[in-house]
């Protein structure tokens, strides 16, 4: 599913949190089971939940999300 396409079913919290994830460089994907897939030059991190998300991203960017 398209980024662009995805963003249609996600609620406002949800979008502006794969925003979040796109300033950083990292594509954030919403998985039909609720989870969330993160990904940056070509490698690939599941991530359980949205606190799970926000708490990668912080160590990733080095920042509080």
């Amino acid at each position: 599913m398209s980024t662009v396409h995805q963003a249609a079913h996600l609620d406002k919290p949800e979008s502006t949190l794969v925003a979040l994830f796109a300033l950083a460089g990292v594509e954030l994907v919403k998985m039909g089971d609720g989870s969330w897939l993160a990904s940056r030059w070509g490698m690939f991190k599941p991530l359980a939940t949205e606190a799970d998300a926000r708490s990668w991203l912080a160590r990733v960017t080095g920042s509080a999300a």
